[in-house]
């Protein structure tokens, strides 16, 4: 039980109902290892016989149809309406969600690498590179694609990077 604080008071411990509460009665919740290896060793055999599905199993590799009959079309339009949803509430676009993926893109990306000799320009590391906008994506639509417009970064340089243009572009 609890003060008008929220404390719990004193002198007030766990209810005597809470094995039945949490569904714990009829229940063997014994700690004996012994009968935990024989409680384990009947959930195997019942996996093995398939008598008990694995909740991750039970759905792999159906349609909705599959998992909900009738209803199934109406669930696919439901999840895709949740997708979108998403990417409205995060501010992104829907449209630019596969922006990186495009042919031109990787022939851009492809391009400042090697104009830059793929290394880092700020710390002039080698290895895992990142190709960033000088001017970003969202606010200069017509530079997107522009060599002069990108730079060669590492990953930590590239996270600074972003971090100093939003700062920037805010002001």
């Amino acid at each position: 039980m609890r003060n008008k604080k929220g404390q719990f008071q004193k002198g007030h411990g766990v209810p005597s109902n809470w094995r039945k509460a949490v569904g714990l009665v009829g229940k063997e919740t014994s700690k004996n290892p012994e009968t935990i290896k024989k409680r384990a060793k009947t959930l195997k055999e019942k996996y093995r016989k398939g008598l008990i599905v694995h909740s991750s199993l039970r759905l792999k590799g159906k349609t909705y149809k599959e998992i909900y009959g009738d209803r199934g079309k109406e669930e696919a339009i439901k999840r895709g309406k949740s997708i979108k949803k998403f990417y409205d509430i995060n501010g992104r676009k829907l449209i630019y969600r596969d922006k990186h993926v495009g042919t031109e893109y990787v022939i851009w990306r492809t391009a400042v690498f090697t104009r830059d000799n793929w290394t880092c320009q700020t710390c002039h590391a080698r290895g895992y590179l990142e190709a960033h906008h000088i001017k970003s994506w969202g606010n200069y639509p017509l530079l997107r694609l522009e060599i002069d417009n990108g730079v060669s970064l590492c990953k930590n340089c590239h996270s600074l990077a972003n971090k100093e243009q939003r700062k920037y572009e805010k002001i």
